[in-house]
């Protein structure tokens, strides 16, 4: 995929920079996230791949315990939606439960289970109650108050959620890791010189960049930073 996207560049660039609109033309190709490989080809390469089924940890029997101490004689966890859990809340409020009780007690068993990086509540991250580094931060960039479930899972690099809805799926994204938040940042045309940077950038600075090139105010729902580097050139 990688190839074909440098190709297609390739070839959108070639057109421009023959055409007397390489000196007014900016172009900017990225995408909106990367990919894992296949599970199954990446343990042809001797990688430790797994795949993991969060619909069926309701019955684990860390979680018959939970269920026996919130008297709760249904699922404790209503739903699972990729990447998050969605408990019973109507039937949590019927037991005049503290969400947040209950959430943080299905996060920290949750926690424990093969596979699992990390489990955060939706009561920690709108509290802003969450460890100020680069894994939780992504997690809080990704919840929404509106439609976020009750605790974010984040699984272990290389292990895949391969039931999406019922749907068979043979590889996913939407994981914090390296493969799945890489991804190519070019902009060509407008006079700007070749050159390859290796700085840590976004996606969320192509629209800050964009304007400042423009010479007119940033979107007031921006959050990048100007990449200097288009600019000096």
């Amino acid at each position: 995929m990688a190839t074909s996207f440098i190709e297609l560049f390739r070839s959108i660039s070639y057109h421009i920079s023959s055409s007397s609109l390489s000196i007014n033309t900016l172009i900017v190709l990225s995408a909106d996230h990367g990919a894992a490989e296949v599970p199954a080809y990446l343990s042809t390469l001797g990688m430790k791949t797994e795949l993991v089924a969060p619909k069926t940890w309701d019955k684990k029997p860390s979680m018959l315990v939970l269920k026996k101490e919130f008297g709760f004689d249904s699922e404790l966890i209503k739903s699972y939606f990729h990447p998050s859990f969605y408990l019973d809340r109507d039937l949590n409020a019927l037991r005049e439960l503290s969400l947040a009780q209950v959430q943080k007690a299905v996060a920290v068993e949750v926690a424990k289970f093969d596979g699992v990086a990390l489990a955060v509540t939706s009561t920690d991250i709108e509290s802003g109650n969450t460890p100020q580094n680069y894994l939780h931060t992504l997690v809080v960039n990704n919840h929404s108050k509106n439609r976020s479930g009750d605790i974010y899972i984040v699984l272990e690099a290389h292990r895949f959620v391969a039931d999406m809805e019922g749907l068979t799926v043979a590889a996913t994204h939407g994981s914090p890791w390296g493969y799945d938040t890489y991804v190519p940042l070019i902009f060509a045309g407008f006079g700007i010189d070749d050159e390859v940077v290796y700085d840590r950038v976004s996606t969320t600075d192509i629209a800050v960049t964009l304007s400042a090139i423009l010479g007119i105010k940033a979107h007031s729902g921006s959050q990048g930073k100007v990449l200097k580097k288009v600019l000096d050139d």
